[in-house]
């Protein structure tokens, strides 16, 4: 009987807490002077847990019809909308101030609060949220501010109230303006360009810094650079960063008050584009040409897709390019076929004195039993080996391919089973590196530069690129030498960034039965 007793009076518990949450406590926050904001962040305003704010106003402040409030709250919930309200002093629900958060947006409004719902001395201002579909969904209060115009004099007439020297039928009328009143768009500077005189600003990179300062006597509650939300400060100073296309990208700056007033700032940035190596300019080692096979595979048909492989491969082919001088031919999403047939292509045109670099970023298969290695290609299935690319084909046709420098770049599981065990060599002192660099480019060269070996490897963690994919880049970008090694690419950046922050190892080594006679590809940078 206790047991059933305990459970009854538990239901009845549950029962009162969700059906009359209006009962719960509020907590009091002081907001001990009402011309500065109320600046103290409140966090997960439910219905079981709402919160009152108290302020006190000073008598002079009852000559007027309003009192505009501007609130600025957030949703905590980021996945659906919050439904909230608050009330004035002894206000009913019924007469309640009612607003919607919106998820993952944070709102600042304005409530013209009528002087009759206020009173002289200590006001409550009662914030509580609604529910929907019987879950309640929380917000954040994060500043609040009396929209009084001329501050000072009433902080100069309240401070004088209270010490007495002034008296009640001398308090001057406080000038405050109305919501009505104020047309006046704020005012826009940019400072990160010069817009002035008609003049357009050109840039040769792809991102920029926008920065400027938007100003309203009345306070700033939004500024958007192309309609992206810009960062600012309590001065309205902004910055944000956005992409430029090649020719001319129009820039629309926007800044809005508290009263919705909007002002733009329109100007126009030019991005020329970066001067494409000629024919005359393809960097020549030996008297060869430089080119590159690159390849990224994201949308498989029959296999898990992959995130980051595509833009790896055309970020790769760029830096090739631009950077190196590379004639590239770029394969995205390619078949086995395609694959094939580009690999086949370079076997035929390429001369003794070229150099070929191939890129490969995709799923990649280890054959346990076999002790095989293969690419897959995007037609490739899991239990199916018909389209697959065993790296014995690869190796074959590298090996019958006249160019004295081949490198293979391969971001995907199991690249390492390419290689045989034995590394390339060190490296030699400063002062032997032009011996050296001519050492490695004499002799013929077949290695791999791998993401792992034999494991599987990230196709993320790179900030939008696989991390053997960023490092890649950051040392094409990054490196300073104008003449290195791939081996020396490997070693200053890849080998630590890789190991460092992930699980996979990556290697460096010679291809097995390929034709390697103890040289390296030499890379050589033109811009």
């Amino acid at each position: 009987m206790a047991t059933h007793r305990n459970f009854f009076i538990f239901t009845v518990f549950i029962f009162f807490i969700f059906i009359f949450p209006q009962n719960s406590i509020s907590k009091i926050y002081k907001w001990e002077d009402c011309t500065k904001p109320f600046n103290k962040y409140i966090a997960g305003v439910l219905m079981q847990r709402p919160a009152d704010i108290q302020v006190v106003l000073p008598d002079l402040l009852n000559e007027y019809d309003e009192i505009p409030l501007i609130i600025t709250l957030d949703p905590v919930d980021s996945h659906s909308k919050t439904y909230g309200y608050f009330t004035i002093n002894d206000q009913p629900r019924s007469k309640a101030f009612e607003f919607i958060l919106h998820a993952h947006r944070e709102k600042t409004f304005q409530v013209n609060l009528k002087t009759k719902i206020l009173k002289a001395g200590l006001n409550t201002i009662h914030f509580g949220s609604e529910h929907s579909s019987t879950i309640y969904k929380p917000y954040s209060i994060i500043k609040l501010h009396f929209g009084f115009h001329d501050k000072k004099k009433i902080q100069e007439l309240m401070a004088k109230s209270h010490s007495g020297e002034i008296s009640e039928k001398d308090k001057p009328k406080i000038s405050m303006k109305p919501y009505s009143e104020d047309k006046i768009p704020p005012k826009i500077i940019i400072t990160s360009h010069d817009t002035s005189r008609g003049i357009r600003p050109v840039q040769n990179r792809k991102k920029v810094t926008i920065s400027g300062r938007a100003t309203d006597e009345n306070g700033i509650v939004e500024i958007t650079v192309n309609n992206k939300d810009a960062k600012f400060d309590e001065e309205g100073n902004f910055e944000t960063d956005i992409y430029l296309k090649i020719g001319k990208n129009r820039i629309v700056v926007s800044a809005m008050d508290i009263y919705e007033n909007r002002a733009n700032n329109e100007f126009t940035i030019t991005r020329v584009a970066s001067k494409t190596p000629s024919k005359a300019k393809i960097v020549k080692a030996a008297g060869g040409n430089y080119y590159a096979l690159v390849i990224g595979n994201n949308n498989y048909k029959y296999l898990k897709k992959l995130q980051t492989a595509t833009n790896d491969a055309m970020r790769v082919a760029d830096a090739l390019k631009l950077r190196y001088g590379f004639d590239i031919k770029l394969l995205l999403d390619a078949d086995r076929d395609a694959i094939l047939d580009a690999v086949n292509y370079f076997r035929r045109i390429l001369k003794q004195d070229d150099q070929l670099l191939i890129y490969y970023a995709g799923h990649g298969s280890f054959d346990t039993i076999a002790s095989k290695a293969y690419w897959l290609p995007v037609d490739a299935q899991r239990d199916n080996d018909k389209n697959w690319i065993i790296v014995d084909t690869i190796t074959s046709n590298i090996k019958r391919i006249s160019s004295n420098h081949i490198l293979i770049v391969a971001d995907s599981c199991y690249s390492g089973t390419f290689t045989r065990a034995s590394a390339v060599g060190k490296l030699e002192s400063a002062q032997k590196r032009r011996i050296y660099l001519n050492k490695m480019q004499a002799k013929k060269s077949r290695t791999l530069l791998a993401s792992g070996g034999n494991e599987p490897v990230s196709d993320i963690g790179g900030q939008g690129h696989s991390v053997f994919g960023r490092a890649v880049l950051v040392g094409l970008n990054k490196i300073e030498s104008t003449e290195f090694t791939a081996e020396e690419l490997y070693i200053q950046y890849i080998k630590e960034m890789v190991a460092g922050s992930s699980d996979q190892t990556p290697e460096y080594r010679i291809i097995r039965n390929s034709g390697h006679e103890g040289g390296d590809f030499v890379f050589k940078r033109i811009n």
